[in-house]
């Protein structure tokens, strides 16, 4: 490999470097509503369902997908109308949140009716719920695990922030376990930035390639 293309390759590699970092993000449950119109956009569901994914959108023309594993959905009628989907047999498992073309760094829900895995009924510490968060950049997922209130009509309202504003591509509900619930109700969306490049992007990155590859020759051609 020549030279210049070597030291080319070499500032490309610790460019790409020094953009890493280590994705964190934290999950966090309550029995009333994270949900705030000034920061988070509500997202509305379509009520049509095409082979167990339903779609919704958002504010700025956002859009997202939620696909069942294991269940066909509807929005939710009873509770939330078109801001909630519920499974059609009445129970959700490994729910995936993703965003069409964009990233996120929050987003709030409400887990609505747990199912209990408790070996008493009455015993509701043990019930754990399970999500896995994954980033943008193709990293592993981070599962996290929070203490969760299980019923039939029992709201819990999670809230998912990456600290370091860190780019979600994805949010799996009740993964891996699986965890089942009723329905996901109030979903919002804050932080939402379009992965596709625009055009003057396109052309600054490429002008800037151009640009280094320029200086690299003139450098080993003096």
């Amino acid at each position: 490999m020549p030279r210049n293309i070597k030291v080319l390759f070499t500032l490309t590699t610790l460019l790409l470097c020094s953009a890493a970092y280590a994705d964190t993000v934290t999950a966090t449950v309550s029995t009333t509503s994270f949900y705030n119109s000034s920061q988070e956009s509500l997202v509305t569901f379509s009520t049509s369902n095409a082979n167990g994914t339903i779609f919704g959108t958002f504010a700025g023309g956002g859009q997202l997908s939620l696909t069942s594993q294991n269940a066909n959905m509807t929005t939710d009628p009873v509770f939330a109308g078109q801001f909630g989907v519920q499974a059609t047999d009445g129970s959700l498992d490994i729910l995936t949140l993703s965003a069409t073309g964009q990233t996120f760094t929050d987003l709030v829900a409400d887990v609505y009716g747990v199912f209990p895995d408790c070996p008493v009924s009455t015993d509701t510490s043990c019930q754990t719920f399970t999500i896995a968060v994954n980033f943008a950049d193709g990293g592993s997922p981070l599962f996290l695990t929070v203490h969760v209130t299980p019923g039939v009509a029992t709201d819990n309202f999670i809230k998912i922030e990456s600290t370091d504003n860190g780019a979600i591509q994805s949010v799996v509900f009740g993964s891996p376990s699986p965890d089942r619930f009723y329905a996901l109700d109030e979903v919002g969306i804050s932080g939402a930035v379009s992965t596709v490049p625009e055009p003057s992007s396109l052309l600054l990155l490429s002008s800037g390639v151009l640009g280094t590859i320029g200086l690299v020759r003139r450098k080993f051609s003096v």
